[in-house]
């Protein structure tokens, strides 16, 4: 019989390199279940399954690399990026929101 590793296997494997030194990585672990996915209480602090970042997560990483701006700016920002983009040109969506984070979003 031959060994099988499945895409599952190596994510798992790396997810639990990642929680041990030298990374210590706090990894959400979010329930995939069919079953459950109306359920909100997932750990990601999402408002919606449609949602596409953890709105905690990018709070949190934008004070560390912008300690200058106000967490409100940073706030609205997370929000613009929570918005529901469903029924947008998805390509031209994910441009533009990849243009604002690299090159500064401009009010």
């Amino acid at each position: 019989m031959s060994n099988f590793i499945s895409e599952d296997d190596i994510e798992q494997s790396i997810l639990d390199r990642l929680k041990k030194d030298p990374f210590n990585y706090d990894i959400i672990i979010c329930d995939s279940d069919p079953s459950k996915r109306d359920d909100l209480n997932d750990g990601t602090g999402r408002s919606s399954k449609r949602e596409c970042v953890l709105p905690f997560v990018m709070l949190e990483s934008l004070k560390k690399i912008n300690p200058t701006i106000s967490e409100s700016k940073l706030g609205e920002l997370v929000l613009e990026y929570k918005k529901d983009y469903s029924g947008t040109d998805i390509v031209a969506t994910n441009y533009n929101l990849y243009q604002m984070l690299r090159n500064n979003k401009k009010d």
